[in-house]
């Protein structure tokens, strides 16, 4: 069985980890604000983790012993300075952490990521011009990006990685930047799959009395309660898609696909307990309300990736929003400034939506609110 169980973890992190080899154009607004990323590597020893500027980063590792995570940072200009100011010229004052989401590498939801630090800036801006703010970004284990552009990912193999290894993996990637900016708050934000390590990233650091008062908020956009659930949302074709023979494939998922439905969805019950005994079972999290807000779609756009059924945001709130778009493809990787909430006057883009909400946690003063 416990072969069985490592095979399996294989096979989930295959699915859901395995970067893309596309790299998404550099977008405008990156462009207009951002300074040149800066490289980092987190070497993970056990309980401890530190950081350092990344000159290059050996591909394989085991997790045995001590191994390395790659990440970035990108520094965005001050208000009254341009591109030619040095990043690290004025303090840190917040750090952005973006995780991304299923199949992820460094600049997956490149626009998203961008616009969501973007939105931070501005409303940290409006109290402080001077103030620095990065957007931070760190791979799952075992994914690793070429320093030099166009930034592709290097070969990947998978490991038999569980959810907890990948949370445990940017809890410490966070406390690393917190460490290495210690005048700096953080917000996380998470995209898709990410939002579900976003939400438990940020659980462990509430609870943590060295970083409590400084990890502010996460944000998860478009995202679900966790892995195991959704298998019961999917048709089991696509899941087992990464072991499908190319050749074979239209015959194989109508077989696979038709064999579950005559069979009382047995492939997919089959396919759920398995992820669950692999490390990937659906976990409530614990956060206090007034420290999370999430959205997702309405149900008449279209996302392929998030079942309506199992979808975080079911209906809306102060802090759960469902969002729109006039879009007729697949709307799950639209940026922020292409979503937009109706209202009874005007739509408000996700994007005017998150600014307006980092200025009320960013104001806030913290010690007066608990965490939990």
């Amino acid at each position: 069985m416990s072969r069985f169980k490592t095979t399996m973890s294989e096979i989930v992190t295959n699915y859901l980890v395995s970067p893309t080899k596309d790299v998404e154009v550099k977008p405008q607004l990156e462009s207009d604000f951002c300074h040149e990323p800066i490289w980092h590597t987190v070497t993970v020893d056990r309980s401890s983790s530190t950081i350092g500027s990344a000159s290059g980063l050996e591909h394989a590792q085991t997790r045995d012993g001590c191994y390395t995570l790659q990440g970035m940072s990108i520094p965005f200009h001050s208000a009254h300075a341009g591109a030619q100011q040095h990043p690290e010229s004025r303090p840190i004052k917040l750090i952005v952490l973006f995780i991304a989401g299923s199949n992820a590498h460094l600049f997956s939801s490149r626009q998203r990521a961008v616009e969501c630090a973007y939105a931070a800036r501005c409303a940290l801006q409006s109290q402080d011009p001077h103030a620095g703010v990065l957007l931070s970004r760190f791979n799952p284990f075992g994914v690793v990006n070429a320093m030099q552009a166009p930034y592709q990912t290097m070969p990947y193999k998978p490991s038999p990685l569980t959810q907890d290894d990948l949370t445990n993996d940017y809890i410490h990637c966070a406390r690393s930047m917190l460490r290495r900016y210690p005048a700096s708050d953080m917000i996380i934000v998470g995209h898709s799959l990410g939002g579900v390590f976003a939400r438990k990233v940020f659980s462990a650091l509430s609870v943590d009395a060295q970083f409590n008062k400084r990890v502010r908020f996460v944000y998860s956009a478009m995202s679900l309660p966790g892995i195991a659930d959704a298998f019961m949302h999917y048709q089991p074709a696509v899941m087992l898609h990464n072991l499908i023979p190319q050749h074979y494939r239209s015959f194989l998922n109508w077989l696979i696909n038709n064999a579950n439905y005559v069979g009382f969805q047995f492939v997919q019950r089959f396919l759920k307990r398995a992820v669950e005994y692999s490390g990937w079972k659906t976990v409530a999290d614990q956060i206090n309300h007034r420290f999370i807000a999430q959205s997702n779609l309405v149900k008449r756009n279209l996302d392929r990736l998030i079942p309506d059924a199992v979808a975080s945001v079911q209906s809306e709130s102060a802090f759960n929003w469902l969002l729109s778009t006039e879009h007729s493809t697949n709307c799950h990787d639209l940026p922020p400034s292409q979503l937009y909430q109706p209202s009874a006057s005007r739509l408000s883009s996700e994007l005017e939506k998150l600014i307006m909400l980092f200025k009320r946690i960013l104001t806030s003063d913290q010690r007066t609110q608990p965490h939990g």
